[in-house]
């Protein structure tokens, strides 16, 4: 048989895959028509009757059609970019039917239908919208006896009207607590709506009040029992009673007006320091303070104390007071006066110690002048030592020996601004001198005589008298032999 025959196998298989001449016109292959078709199908998938069924508040359905058995998918958004998809659904089908979930109440979505057959022809519809139910909420909110609102929840998106039945009374401002001073009256105030007329009850400690049926009431002059009650009212029409919130009134005693129990001091500093005024006072607080300089208000110096800025010479002299006031009164301190004095000087050493030169058995003094801003403090050293108790401007040695000859003594000068020292002066302690043979004068026998050495007599023995009774003598002036 020759390859190119009908009834080759390969002959065949080329008039199949070409599909280029029906077999029935080739000579001795009219048999094959039956068996093989030259139609393709359908080249393109179309989509039709593309609806969406079944609308909720939260989802819907879309349906459509194709020519030929494809999968179904959904493409879905609030605009028409889409931005959200179903899951494909596999199912080769010509009728679909995809559910879409998870959308919002009362919103308008925009879609399109894809399919895709087993041929890989893939086929969009153009854009379609919908619009998800809106919620529907009915029902009746009465508020409590006593409340003034009524809050209603609603959970995801949705719109809602509200009708007030405004037949019955409620109270929409409530009662403010109130403060007063014994003797003082206090005044409470509702605001209630309903349908009229309205009528008031008010109430004390849950009793009702005589001729307190107004919609505000102001009690009698307030005492300190009264501190501390509770007042309310009641307030009723044809369609019902509400009760206010309680309100309560707090009673204090009489303000007592300030009493100064602490003056401010004089007060005396240096230039370039501060001072410091402070008052001490009495009185039904809070009480208010206002110093004044020379008696001007001070800017700002409004506390029980007052710094003074940075002083100068020119504030020596001024008076400070203030005035400490409540709503009972006020009052005014004693005016205390600032004294400023200039800049503390160093001392200064004017006149310096001198020298000195005594007799063994003598005292000798030192002195020094200084200037500077007072006090000075005196401290002399001897021999660069502190000499205890020697803290005044002159210092007297106790009784010298010849051991002391050649000691230095100084002074040094302090105050708050610095210390100066001065020269030092040196102690020069002489031996005694010897005198001459004292004698004993005797009335009478001038031949006897009392040698007396000069030695024996205090120094100096010229010029004084002294007793001597040896020997029987009487009174005589010793002099020098």
């Amino acid at each position: 048989m020759s390859p190119f025959s009908c009834d080759s196998p390969l002959w065949r298989l080329l008039l199949l895959l070409a599909f280029l001449v029906p077999l029935a016109t080739i000579s001795g292959c009219a048999g094959l028509a039956g068996s093989v078709s030259n139609n393709p199908g359908p080249s393109t998938l179309s989509i039709t009757n593309v609806q969406a069924i079944s609308t909720t508040t939260t989802g819907a359905q879309v349906s459509w059609t194709t020519n030929v058995a494809a999968n179904s998918v959904v493409n879905y958004g609030t605009t028409t970019s889409y931005g959200s998809s179903t899951p494909v659904d596999s199912t080769m089908v010509t009728n679909h039917a995809v559910a879409i979930s998870g959308l919002a109440a009362g919103t308008t979505y925009y879609y399109q239908v894809q399919s895709t057959d087993s041929k890989s022809n893939n086929g969009k519809s153009g854009g379609h919208k919908f619009a998800t139910a809106s919620v529907t909420i009915s029902g009746t909110i009465t508020p409590t006896q006593g409340g003034s609102a009524a809050t209603v929840t609603l959970s995801g998106t949705a719109s809602a009207t509200t009708t007030t039945n405004s037949s019955g009374a409620y109270t929409f401002t409530g009662l403010a607590n109130q403060m007063v001073t014994t003797g003082q009256t206090a005044t409470f105030t509702v605001v209630a709506s309903g349908t009229a007329p309205l009528n008031y009850q008010w109430q004390k400690n849950g009793t009702n009040i005589a001729g307190a049926t107004s919609s505000n009431y102001t009690t009698p002059a307030a005492t300190t029992a009264d501190s501390g009650s509770a007042f309310r009212v009641v307030v009723t029409n044809s369609a019902g009673t509400v009760t206010s919130s309680a309100a309560t009134l707090t009673v204090n005693a009489a303000a007592v007006a300030p009493t100064i129990t602490k003056q401010p001091t004089n007060l005396t500093v240096t230039a370039g320091q501060t001072a410091t005024f402070t008052v001490m006072a009495t009185g039904t607080a809070p009480l208010s303070y206002q110093w004044q300089k020379n008696s001007a208000n001070i800017s700002g110096a409004t506390s029980s104390s007052y710094t003074t800025p940075v002083t100068t010479a020119s504030d020596s002299g001024s008076t400070y007071k203030v005035v400490v006031g409540n709503t009972a009164g006020t009052a005014t301190s004693n005016a205390a006066t600032l004294t400023v004095n200039a800049a503390a000087v160093a001392p200064a050493i004017t006149t310096q110690p001198s020298s000195q030169t005594v007799t063994a058995g003598q005292t000798a003094t030192f002195s020094v002048t200084a200037t500077g801003t007072a006090p000075l403090s005196y401290q002399w050293q001897k021999n660069g030592l502190n000499i205890a108790g020697a803290t005044s401007s002159t210092y007297m040695t106790p009784v010298t020996t010849t051991a002391d000859s050649g000691s230095t003594i100084d002074v040094v000068v302090s105050n708050s601004a610095g210390t100066a020292t001065s020269d030092a002066a040196t102690l020069t302690v002489n031996v005694q001198s010897s005198g001459g043979n004292p004698t004993c004068g005797i009335s009478g026998d001038t031949s006897n005589h009392i040698p007396t050495d000069w030695s024996t007599f205090v120094p100096p023995a010229k010029g004084q008298s002294y007793v001597d009774s040896s020997f029987g003598c009487t009174v005589t002036r010793i002099t020098d032999a």
